[in-house]
């Protein structure tokens, strides 16, 4: 069928207004007959360009997300056994369903708004390996759409500002006494313009272990996660203030930009004193741009019994990511903050597992052979520590 758009348009709608409904629920058939009609006129709309908007496709997911998640088993002769978390609850994300005051961080937002405006579908991402969050909700800022580019293709994601991530993990080996923290929630202290707020709207259920009740829609007052620009955003926020403080802690500035991806900081230090002198300056200058350090890890005793003893404000002393040994996780990579040393013996039990035959990686084992050389010339013990020799 040819003609004009807005006849086209009009065609299908009026046909969808006057659509018999099927008399009797058990005629599967006819109920059948009468989805096709449906889906047949909705599909032409939206190849009309009469797309749904994105409140009814955040809308969408949201509602299959609640499907998937497992109920509780019921059983008379025993207690339920509570299903595992897929999603954050209300009081959680700082949401109340009670006529309360809102949280900084997010707003309601009215569903009459004719502005510019996104609603983000939401997930949760569950990790059992971290000790302080154990549910993170993202905002899928790259949701897919037929008719219309997703939030992530329209923003502008500035330049990659974080270091080499080769360079962060070699310079933090190089130190004797080495430890990791994080920025808590960094990406919620990041307040974007008031007009931006309506490009991260999301929906939420008012009551969620309801699925009946209404949505309510809200928009962030900060960034979430799950933007292409976070990253950007996030680094020249924390950029603008050591600028600041540089004339303050230079030398603990000049560390923190080398050491800090995205917001994760692996420090070090060759004793205890300036260990101690940049850990509290790093807590400090952090502070005052309303950030708070966290998950201290750390190799050296004294430097954790110090950060016990100091009992910071706000401070999780412990491990923020473990393998599944129960070790932490220093960006991803094991560390052993133990039996964290330098033996001959792990040198030589580390070179014995390449095997390059045809010598494909001569130039990089050529190094490890020659501390092979010095190591058996310097008649080392086995479980000697190799830190001063190797300097």
């Amino acid at each position: 069928m040819y003609g004009k758009l807005e006849v086209l348009i009009e065609g299908h709608t009026h046909k969808l207004d006057t659509l018999q409904p099927v008399k009797y629920m058990a005629d599967t058939t006819a109920l059948r007959c009468f989805q096709l009609t449906i889906q047949s006129h909705i599909n032409a709309l939206e190849t009309l360009g009469i797309a749904r908007t994105s409140h009814e496709e955040a809308a969408e997911r949201l509602s299959r997300l609640r499907a998937q998640t497992p109920k509780p088993a019921q059983n008379s002769q025993q207690p339920a056994k509570a299903a595992p978390a897929t999603t954050l609850t209300a009081s959680q994300l700082g949401i109340s369903s009670k006529p309360t005051p809102q949280p900084k961080s997010l707003k309601q937002a009215g569903v009459d708004y004719e502005g510019l405006h996104t609603y983000l579908p939401h997930y949760p991402v569950y990790r059992t390996d971290k000790a302080t969050t154990k549910i993170r909700q993202v905002f899928d800022g790259a949701a897919k759409s037929k008719y219309r580019p997703n939030l992530n293709d329209v923003l502008e994601t500035g330049p990659n500002l974080n270091p080499n991530l080769l360079w962060v993990l070699m310079r933090f080996r190089m130190n004797r006494i080495s430890w990791i923290a994080d920025i808590e929630k960094a990406f919620l202290k990041i307040v974007p313009k008031p007009e931006d707020a309506e490009a991260v709207r999301f929906l939420w259920q008012r009551e969620p272990e309801d699925p009946s009740f209404d949505l309510m829609a809200y928009k962030w007052k900060r960034v979430p996660l799950g933007l292409s620009s976070t990253p950007f955003l996030l680094r020249v926020s924390v950029n603008k203030h050591l600028l600041s403080v540089k004339s303050t802690f230079p030398e603990t500035v000049e560390q923190i930009e080398k050491q800090l991806y995205v917001d994760d900081f692996l420090g070090g230090a060759d004793d205890k004193t300036t260990a101690v002198t940049t850990v509290g300056e790093t807590v400090t200058l952090f502070s005052e741009a309303q950030l708070n350090m966290r998950s201290w890890t750390t190799n050296n005793k004294q430097l954790r019994d110090f950060l016990t003893e100091k009992e910071m404000s706000n401070q999780f002393v412990g491990i923020p990511s473990l393998t599944i040994d129960g070790q932490p996780k220093a960006l991803g990579l094991r560390w052993d903050t133990n039996s964290d040393k330098t033996i001959k013996r792990k040198v030589f039990s580390i070179s014995a597992r390449i095997f390059d035959p045809i010598g494909f990686l001569a130039p990089t084992t050529l190094l490890l052979k020659i501390i092979y050389q010095k190591l058996w010339e310097g008649e080392m013990g086995w479980d000697s520590r190799l830190e001063k020799y190797l300097a």
